[in-house]
């Protein structure tokens, strides 16, 4: 496919006097990623999308109009008159737009820009290059390097990751990954308005009186950062090696996977998923109780110590939502030598819910104080 620029200067960069019409793209400086039209599976639907230019395989990483698809075999991305990126179909009505503005004026010159991490930027064409609007800032089902999942607490911008509707249906779907910052901020996964998977608070650290940051290395050589100050909350990870493809989905089933591209046999290589387990899923198992994999013959919930299932029936038909209840129900739990049980190998709690009274203090410090 060749790109059509009336006055051609980069590949990788749409300028105010230029368009890309269905069949055509921008490419990434080092050839990375493409930007231009796609139909999914058997559709005949067309999305603008961004998808690896270097995988065999064709995918896609982020998708403009998700929701609005276009159904004519005429389309046409250009800048407006007002600095805007903006696709409109054969009948010349807008599809999508980047609709962004400067303290209520219009831009008159801007650029758009398809960067080698898969991020879109549209710039004021300046010595500055002020950034107007990205695509890092509207994920779609895939959280890529750098890229953040976050909750800007100044504008209220919500970055999460929304599931496709099917495999071959782009539009979003009921399952979502995003942020919870109520209390002390961790990452969960949703079916609807369900939990499905939660990721469990991090070991928090301080660095100043209104900062909290976590990082962590895994074993496949991601780097993980996690930071909490008055502007954000952002979620991100990074990778050493710029040649590793990388990416993090959320499908429709709620499952979230960590992908790495394996080059010698031209698959997707998983490194991670979750939930994996039964035991993974958030509440499998109520209150007062524990969730034990075993095995397929085993009721995998137990309760703690000194309580005794809520429901014996529930508990029979290996239902544990109900969880556990005190045993001996209203006998005195003070002054009868009760003290602390140590219970290993758990999940930290959900913390959605919690107060965080000192940002000085980390996890750690809590649970050595508790």
């Amino acid at each position: 496919m060749v790109l059509f620029f009336p006055f051609c200067i980069s590949l990788d960069i749409l300028a105010p006097n230029q368009l890309i019409k269905d069949g055509q793209s921008l490419i990434s400086k080092e050839k990375k990623n493409h930007l231009r039209l796609f139909s999914p599976g058997n559709s005949s639907h067309r999305y603008l999308s961004i998808w690896y230019a270097k995988v065999k395989n064709q995918t896609v990483v982020w998708v403009a109009n998700r929701n609005d698809p276009i159904n004519d075999s005429s389309r046409v991305l250009s800048i407006n008159q007002f600095g805007n990126l903006v696709l409109h179909d054969s009948s010349n009505c807008l599809v999508w737009s980047t609709n962004v503005s400067i303290k209520g004026t219009t831009i008159t010159s801007s650029i758009a820009q398809l960067q080698d991490s898969a991020n879109l930027v549209l710039v004021q064409d300046n010595n500055q290059k002020v950034l107007l609007w990205q695509s890092f800032d509207y994920p779609t089902d895939t959280l890529l390097p750098k890229m953040k999942l976050c909750v800007n607490l100044i504008t209220g911008l919500d970055k999460f990751l929304t599931s496709w509707k099917s495999q071959d249906d782009p539009r979003s779907g009921v399952c979502f990954y995003n942020m919870i910052i109520s209390g002390s901020p961790e990452g969960f996964v949703y079916k609807g308005s369900t939990p499905y998977w939660q990721l469990g608070p991090w070991p928090w650290r301080s660095s100043s009186p209104a900062t909290a940051t976590a990082t962590a290395t895994t074993s496949s050589g991601y780097t993980i950062d996690f930071v909490k100050n008055k502007d954000e909350v952002p979620y991100a990870y990074f990778l050493d090696d710029p040649y590793i493809i990388s990416r993090l989905v959320v499908d429709n089933s709620g499952l979230l996977q960590q992908l790495m591209w394996n080059e010698a046999n031209l698959q997707w290589k998983e490194t991670s998923s979750v939930p994996k387990y039964r035991c993974d899923k958030y509440g499998q198992c109520g209150a007062y109780s524990k969730c034990k994999l075993e095995n397929s013959n085993r009721f995998d919930c137990m309760c703690l110590l000194g309580y005794e299932p809520k429901s014996l029936r529930d508990w029979y038909l290996r239902d544990g939502f109900e969880g556990c209840v005190r045993e001996k129900l209203g006998m005195s739990m003070c002054g009868n030598g009760e003290g602390f049980v140590k219970v290993q190998h758990l999940k930290g709690l959900d913390s959605a819910n919690a107060a965080w009274m000192d940002m000085s203090m980390s996890s750690s410090s809590v649970s050595r104080h508790a």
